[in-house]
């Protein structure tokens, strides 16, 4: 019995020794990393990107920024390359979004009816898709000046593997590490946002606090998607603005413009949106401008002009007062004449 309780406390005693001793682990520790050699351009970074895709003709196509300008391209896995017509590739080229270092020699393919076709070859500085940027794609302009936009191979393959949900676009391990980049301030190219934005813990908690950071955030976010031909998500980052602080004007005068423009050729838009634009006149009490970017900015006076006008539509004797209102505040103003006009004549 002695010799077994002599063992444990001997045992115990080498335990309590090389805990108090970190320094020789730690060294050895650091030995072996300092061993290590790391090659960056061999890290994979496996992601999920989502891309809310369009039906149209029978085929999805997906938007996309080449070398700073919107395109939408039809996602076609069964295309070599990229393709763009000739009306595409001259506009690029008048404006200075592709010079002649660009442009390569000819080359022959055969289309669907097996016929063949002379192409130029052409590389593209920048794709961006989902906010990946895949740099110097090889693509061919096609020399019928109504030819398709196809996203091809040529950049499908840099993207790594990807599935279909639905109307959405999902790529999913991301193979090509030197392609994807964070965005600079010198970039001018605007990245179109994930999808399905959750409102979080987090964002409770920013909303608790009324961080207006978090909500220019959002709002600008909301603009993006929308301006990327996906205006659910542009209203979802609406609801998580309003969510991070309800009495910050900035989202609802955003939810109001999205909606006013997104309806423009239905009826009732002006009362979806009135509802937006009262709320944004009302919280707005320093008259402050809002800048979505270098060329979109909401102001109070677009706000105040619009709620007056989506109101006279349909809010009686009240909208005049508005508006009557309104016009003794910016006296000079040419919409708020017409409106008043407007309510009169109906």
């Amino acid at each position: 019995m002695k010799q077994i309780f002599s063992l444990f406390l001997f045992a115990f005693a080498t335990f309590l020794f090389s805990c108090s001793n970190p320094k020789q682990s730690t060294t050895e520790i650091s030995q072996n990393v300092d061993s290590i050699e790391v090659n960056k351009d061999s890290i994979s970074h496996p992601q999920r990107v989502g891309i809310q895709m369009t039906k149209e003709g029978g085929v999805y196509t997906i938007p996309c920024i080449v070398n700073g300008v919107k395109m939408n391209f039809v996602f076609d896995t069964g295309a070599s390359n990229v393709c763009i017509s000739l009306t595409e590739a001259l506009f690029l080229y008048k404006n200075g979004y592709i010079d002649d270092e660009d442009i390569g020699g000819k080359t022959k393919s055969v289309v669907a009816d097996g016929s063949i076709t002379t192409n130029t070859k052409l590389t593209l500085k920048t794709i961006e898709i989902g906010g990946i940027v895949l740099r110097n794609v090889d693509a061919l302009v096609s020399s019928n000046i109504e030819a398709p936009l196809l996203l091809g191979q040529s950049a499908l393959q840099k993207l790594g593997k990807f599935e279909i949900d639905g109307d959405s676009l999902f790529f999913t391990g991301v193979v090509e590490h030197p392609q994807i980049h964070q965005h600079t301030q010198d970039e001018t190219s605007t990245p179109i946002p994930p999808l399905t934005p959750k409102i979080t813990i987090w964002d409770k908690i920013v909303a608790f606090f009324g961080n207006e950071k978090k909500v220019e955030d959002y709002c600008i976010k909301a603009w993006d998607a929308y301006q990327n031909d996906m205006p659910e998500l542009a209203l979802e980052y609406c609801d998580k603005a309003v969510a991070c602080r309800k009495r910050s004007w900035k989202p609802y005068a955003v939810q109001g413009k999205i909606i006013l423009d997104m309806m423009k050729h239905k009826l009732n838009k002006e009362s979806q949106a009135s509802p937006y634009f009262s709320k944004a006149v009302k919280l707005n009490k320093y008259k402050e401008t809002f800048y979505l970017n270098e060329n979109d900015s909401i102001s109070y006076k677009y706000t105040l002009e619009k709620h007056c006008l989506c109101f006279a539509l349909w809010g009686g004797i009240e909208a005049l007062k508005e508006a009557q209102s309104a016009l003794a505040e910016y006296p000079n103003d040419a919409s708020l004449i017409n409106t008043i006009s407007f309510y009169y004549t109906q």
